[in-house]
């Protein structure tokens, strides 16, 4: 298992997964016809982030995405049909199967033609996005998820910053990994202060920080409580 930008590499018996957390395509529109300012085109942000990623990586067996691939509830923005068929078109070159869970935002993602999963199972690992419990899951050894966009800030006598991350812990026996957002248009939630809403009442505090850093560098930071 590898932390790779704000992505994670499973492989097992020769098979490699990489699961890819929050993307919220359609976001950028959705703030502009808020009213709200924000880069438009994140999705290039993303697409160039993934760029990196698949170069450290190579191609790979199967992309899976944690959930929340687009963001407006209710109504399919012509920007969210678009941004997906961009992003489809560029993991083509790099996988050979595309896996969708489906998170709270995608209920509406069947009627622009994807099918999408509760949860997905590789090896002892299972993936669901993590906004409610899923059936059939309990047996696994490790859980990934989405949802929360985890994020901690550390700050020293002379700045604060704020660094998007993974938490990675115990909890029942099992393995747990919250993954980060994959867009750049919120670094995310420090669970000292939000709830992150996952659908389990983990022990957070007790679980490894690693921040995603400048180029996508992950470093371990130590237990949440300590930080």
């Amino acid at each position: 298992m590898e932390f790779i930008g704000k992505t994670l590499l499973i492989e097992e018996e020769g098979l490699r997964v990489l699961a890819v957390g929050d993307l919220h395509l359609g976001f950028a529109d959705a703030a502009r016809r808020a009213g709200k300012h924000v880069p438009m085109d994140l999705l290039g942000d993303m697409l160039s982030d993934l760029e990196h990623v698949f170069a450290r990586v190579g191609k790979v067996n199967t992309v899976l995405l944690l959930g929340d691939v687009k963001h407006v509830f209710g109504r399919i923005l012509p920007s969210e049909r678009e941004e997906f068929t961009r992003l489809i078109g560029f993991l083509e070159k790099w996988c050979e199967n595309i896996v969708v869970v489906r998170g709270n935002h995608d209920v509406l993602l069947e009627f622009m033609g994807v099918e999408t999963v509760a949860s997905y199972r590789f090896g002892e690992v299972c993936f669901v996005h993590g906004d409610k419990a899923v059936e059939g899951i309990d047996d696994a050894k490790v859980w990934v998820m989405g949802h929360g966009h985890p994020a901690v800030v550390l700050k020293d006598d002379v700045k604060e910053e704020k660094f998007s991350c993974f938490l990675d812990g115990d909890s029942e026996g099992r393995r747990v990994i919250v993954v980060p957002s994959f867009s750049p248009a919120s670094v995310g939630s420090d669970p000292r202060e939000f709830s992150l809403g996952l659908a389990w009442d983990f022990d957070l505090p007790r679980f490894l920080v690693r921040i995603v850093g400048d180029e996508g560098v992950v470093r371990e930071m130590g237990m949440l409580k300590d930080l």
